[in-house]
């Protein structure tokens, strides 16, 4: 099997808070969704002009055990070119667009079952709420699939405060609507 890769890719500019890495991933941005820009005049020119920029990506191996995040505008030749063309026009509006470098790549090699679990369960619960898309390699199994079928645990990474006792840190089971989980 090879590496399956998806790119952050949600409407309106949306990112996502990754929690197996507690990073928040840029989402494909594009100055034509969004919001309040289509009124302002001074955008005008700016909405026509200004290239899309690519989202950070997520790749998984499974057969190899390697997981990583990268960014298309550090990654490839392209995107190097893309970003040299759009860094000028970010820093010409600093108070409205979005700031930042292109990320540098994340990697993670040697995952045990319950990692591969993990990653292969986040990735298809961004692709299944709509805020990712396909970039290569093959589909990842539905998340019926990866809870059943896959080895391993997989481990919850949810954003709280709470104190987590160490039984419900896994969470294979999904709670129904409305039920608590974590303290009972």
């Amino acid at each position: 099997m090879a590496e399956t890769v998806i790119e952050i890719y949600g409407e309106c500019n949306r990112g996502v808070h990754f929690g197996l890495e507690n990073r928040r991933l840029r989402g494909h941005w594009s100055l034509r969704v969004s919001a309040g820009f289509a009124t302002a005049p001074e955008f005008a020119q700016l909405q026509s002009t200004a290239p899309e920029i690519p989202g950070v990506c997520i790749g998984l191996d499974i057969d190899k055990r390697t997981a990583r995040i990268f960014d298309p505008l550090r990654e490839t030749q392209a995107g190097r070119e893309l970003w040299r063309q759009i860094e000028p026009i970010l820093n010409q509006h600093p108070d409205v667009l979005p700031k930042g470098k292109p990320w540098p790549e994340v990697k993670r090699d040697r995952l045990t079952d319950d990692e591969v679990k993990t990653w292969a369960f986040e990735m298809r619960s961004i692709l299944d709420c709509g805020l990712g898309k396909y970039v290569s390699g093959p589909e990842l199994p539905d998340a019926e699939s990866i809870k059943s079928q896959m080895p391993g645990k997989r481990k919850r990474h949810l954003l709280s405060t709470i104190q987590w006792k160490p039984e419900s840190y896994y969470a294979d089971a999904v709670p129904s609507k409305g039920e608590k989980v974590g303290n009972k």
